[in-house]
Formats: structure tokens, C-alpha cells, sequence
């Protein structure tokens, strides 16, 4: 698949999305790892390289600052509405209000939803929401263990479940628009050389 010249070709191609795999895991654990100790409030910054890569990727920065702007919004009221039922506590939570690195791992699974895993944008929305409903519950369960996050009796993996599986489908939306607008501003700016170098 080529975009022309003003798409990166990274975005497409294996060795980009085995960069991103290794970057997005050493995302997610270096975020859980410092989450859980009392330097808590410096786990986001764990995602600065790795919007950096991505920008470095894009050539440009507002694909991947709206990528993960979006999908931290959409993972901050999931999380929030965990909080407000009394379901999880997680490690540095302010209050009602999500711990700022759990808006960096959702971010991190956005900006992943155009690289390593980028063919979830290929699959349909049933099948995505299928795997955000498996996904959800075990990711909770995987910060218990981790002891990042605390769930309460309350904790309903179902309720969870149901969530996800809106939540992913969400996400990989955003991305795909960006992924979507970013192509069609590229192929516009090709034709308008092809008219110039034409005339």
C-alpha cells in the first residue's frame, strides 16, 4: 500500500510496527512500575518518547497528539465511571479522578491502533468490541496483580466488559480518522503538484 511521497511509509510497514509493539510495551510497564511507587505522579511521562516516535513517524505532530488526546478522554471517563461506582482504586488517583498514567496507557493503545496494532482498524466493529470486552477484565485483573490497581467487591467484570467493549471500538475509530484525514490531505497535496508540475 503506498500513500505517496508525504506519507511516511513507516506508518505501513513491519519493522515500524515491531518498533512499536517493543516501544508500546516498554510504555505500558515503565508507566505500571513507576505507578506504583511514591514517585506515582511521574508514571505519564513514561509516554513522552513514545509520542515523540510517533510524531518522528508522522512528520507531524497534531495526528498523534489528537490520537492520544482523543483516546485518554474516552479511557478518562471509563476509568472515572469504575471510581464513581466504587469498583477500583488506582495508585495515585486524585480523589474521583483517574491517575494521569492511566490516561497515558490508554494514549499509548491508541497510538498503537496505527501501527503494531493496526489491523484492528481492518477488522468489523463486532469483532473489535468482542476483544475489548476479553480484554478489559484481564487488564484490570493484570493491575491487581501488579498492584497498581484495587479492585472492591463492587467489581463487576461484566459491567467492565460491557464498557470495553465500546471503549475499544471508540478508540480505534478515533484512530482510524486520523489515519483517514492525514491520507486524504496527503493525496490532496500530491494532485496539486501533479497540476503545477502539469502547467
Amino acid at each position: 500500500m503506498s500513500y505517496g511521497c508525504d506519507v511516511t511509509p513507516l506508518i505501513v510497514s513491519r519493522r515500524w510496527s515491531l518498533v512499536d509493539f517493543v516501544a508500546h510495551q516498554a510504555v505500558w510497564w515503565a508507566c505500571v512500575l513507576v505507578a506504583r511507587t511514591d514517585a506515582a505522579a511521574w508514571a505519564p511521562l513514561a509516554i513522552v518518547p513514545y509520542v515523540l516516535l510517533h510524531a518522528l513517524a508522522d512528520r507531524r505532530l497534531w495526528p498523534t497528539l489528537a490520537t492520544a488526546g482523543g483516546a485518554a478522554t474516552v479511557g478518562f471517563t471509563v476509568d472515572a465511571m469504575l471510581i464513581a461506582l466504587g469498583a477500583a482504586r488506582f495508585a495515585g488517583a486524585a480523589g474521583i479522578l483517574p491517575p494521569p498514567w492511566m490516561g497515558s496507557l490508554w494514549a499509548a493503545l491508541a497510538l498503537s491502533c496505527r501501527a503494531s496494532l493496526r489491523w484492528l482498524q481492518r477488522r468489523p466493529t463486532w469483532t473489535v468490541m468482542i476483544i475489548g470486552a476479553i480484554a478489559g477484565p484481564l487488564a484490570y485483573w493484570g493491575g491487581e496483580r501488579l498492584e497498581v490497581i484495587a479492585l472492591t467487591r463492587s467489581f463487576s467484570p461484566l459491567a467492565v466488559a460491557g464498557l470495553w467493549s465500546l471503549a475499544l471500538p471508540t478508540v480505534v475509530l478515533i484512530a482510524r480518522k486520523i489515519d483517514g484525514r492525514r491520507q486524504r490531505l496527503a493525496v490532496g497535496r500530491l494532485n496539486r503538484r501533479a497540476e503545477v508540475s502539469s502547467c
